[in-house]
């Protein structure tokens, strides 16, 4: 390795520079597909492997935004990697959809609910007159209760409801509690989100 590529890249300002590739996600939901392996995987590896990361929003179509928006303002995109047959891994991803996800949709630039559309505002998707999104793009927390088999995952975000993940088909299945239990930080309005 040569010392230009031995040291991190800087820019004109000494700032360290992140690679595009960090930057960039895409939107497109996958199911079981095959990836490709280089080496072998270990013969005794089994189960699933779940990650969750923002990827833009309805009006960006992925990541990096145009507008130069923060990437962690975005839908969160849940990867599953499966390793249920030996010497093979399969991925699905789907992005998460809770409630606000298609008032979001409905409220787009020429469609008849534009002027209750969402807009970015640092790490955070707000409309005026509806609120603020519910991304679910933060984290994963297992929760075991005595009488289940198997753990529940919920799905979360640092501004929002956690939501109850269906670890097969990666819809949601139910928000954590009701309305009534969670009062919002900011309480300007009576938002529905």
């Amino acid at each position: 390795m040569n010392q230009a590529n031995s040291q991190q890249r800087q820019n004109e300002n000494n700032s360290v520079l992140v690679p595009s590739s960090i930057l960039t996600a895409n939107r497109y939901e996958l199911s079981d597909l095959p990836m490709h392996i280089e080496g072998n995987l270990p013969e005794d590896i089994q189960g699933h492997f779940f990650m969750v990361a923002p990827v833009g929003s309805i009006a960006s179509g992925g990541l990096p935004y145009p507008s130069k928006d923060s990437i962690l303002n975005g839908d969160g995109m849940i990867y599953r990697l499966d390793f249920d047959e030996p010497g093979q891994v399969k991925v699905k991803t789907k992005l998460v959809k809770p409630p606000d996800y298609y008032a979001d949709q409905a409220s787009q630039p020429g469609s008849k609910y534009a002027q209750y559309g969402f807009k970015n505002y640092g790490i955070t998707r707000f409309s005026l007159s509806l609120g603020f999104r519910n991304q679910l793009n933060t984290a994963f927390l297992p929760m075991p209760f005595p009488e289940d088999s198997l753990q529940r995952l919920l799905v979360t975000y640092d501004g929002g409801r956690p939501y109850e993940l269906d670890t097969e088909s990666l819809d949601l299945v139910t928000p954590v509690g009701s309305n009534r239990e969670w009062q919002a930080e900011i309480n300007l309005f009576n938002y529905p989100f």
